[in-house]
Formats: structure tokens, sequence, C-alpha cells
């Protein structure tokens, strides 16, 4: 469970909460496997549960995402694709066996290293250099199922074209409008709603709020 302040006084007691209430129903906090996660305040004050500091981290994993101090999504697309890349190449034997179909051989493609990869890809927010890996990283792995090598000349185009697949931009973006259709459906009190409209306190630093070369996406 995740909880979230603007303040740390707000915080200190969100947690002192949690934990009577948790109390209540039997259930503890385990520091071991609790973290704080500040940005944009005073690191010198401590979050604590029963007299004890909770480790401050400048990353963690939460629902599979990673979530950095920065608000990019830079870390978590690193992640995601060494997940898809580790899970392609655990899939190889399924790649080189020509008993299976090309159709079936691209639906576990789908299903299983796509969704990996795309994982949470709705909340990204991604700059050019982002895209570039992720479209070179679907032609290298439809090249491998298609058996294509150097030399043989086949442009990207062809392959998607023959694989019914595409740029993995382009099923980011379908994804994004999914979800923003999904929400927009949704009383206005709701909290994801309402984070569609909200704006954060403070102010982002020139690097957390851009890009390389000050592109943003």
């Amino acid at each position: 469970m995740a909880l979230v302040a603007s303040r740390i006084v707000d915080m200190q007691a969100k947690v002192g909460n949690f934990n009577i209430n948790g109390k209540k129903t039997g259930l503890k906090i385990n520091l071991r496997k609790t973290v704080v996660m500040k940005g944009n305040v005073n690191p010198g004050i401590k979050i604590q549960q029963e007299g004890s500091d909770i480790e401050e981290v400048e990353k963690f994993v939460y629902l599979g995402a990673t979530v950095t101090t920065t608000g990019g999504a830079g870390e978590d697309i690193r992640v995601r694709l060494g997940k898809a890349q580790a899970v392609f190449c655990n899939l190889k034997n399924i790649w080189r066996n020509s008993q299976l179909s090309m159709n079936t051989k691209l639906r576990i493609f789908r299903s299983s290293v796509l969704a990996v990869l795309l994982y949470g890809c709705e909340t990204w927010r991604m700059i050019k250099s982002d895209e570039i890996k992720h479209n070179v990283f679907l032609s290298k792995c439809l090249r491998r199922i298609l058996k294509i090598y150097w030399p043989m000349k086949v442009t990207n185009e062809e392959i998607r074209f023959k694989t019914n697949m595409e740029e993995i931009t382009h099923q980011i973006k379908g994804r994004r409008w999914k979800l923003i259709g999904h929400e927009l459906r949704k009383n206005m009190n709701e909290n994801t709603r309402i984070a569609l409209t909200w704006t954060p306190e403070g102010r982002r630093t020139r690097e957390a709020g851009r890009g390389r070369h000050g592109e943003e996406r």
C-alpha cells in the first residue's frame, strides 16, 4: 500500500493512523519492507514508526512499476526493456522451433514479451530516445522470429507488414487513449479522475521537467 502526502507532518500522521488501524485488525508495519521517498522537502526530517526511522530511498517498485524522485519514467522504461529482453531470450527455443507456425510464435510474443515490456506504459513520460529504444527492440525481436539476418536486406516496414505489428510507440499511444477514455467515464470525485487536472505544488527542477536535448514528450 502507498501513502501520499504534500507535507512531512501529514505523512507522519498518516503513518501513525495506518499503524493504529492496522493493529486493530492484527496487522503490523514491517519496517524492513517499508520505505519513504521525498521530493523537494527537507531531507533532515525523518518519518518514524514507533520511534524507529523509516528508510529513505530515491526509487522503489510499486505494483510492478519503478517510481523515482525525479518523477520521470526513464528508470521504469530501462527496467521494462531489460525484463522483456530476458523473457525473449528465455523463449529462444520457441523462436527456433520449425514446427510452430509464425502466427503461433507471434501470439506468444505478444502475450509474453510485449505484455512485460508495456506493463504500465500508459503513464510513461517518454522522450525521443525512449521511443527509438522501444522500436529498435521490436525490430530486433521480429527479425529473430522471422529468421532474417544480415546481409538479408529487409526494411523494418516490411517486417511489421509481414507480422501485422505496429511500432511500439503507436501501441503505447493506443493504450494511453484507452486509459484516458476509461478515466473520463468515471465519477468526477474519483481520485484518478481528479488526477487528470491536478497540478502538483512547488516547482520542478529543469532536469526533472525536460529530457535530453530539451525534449519532453
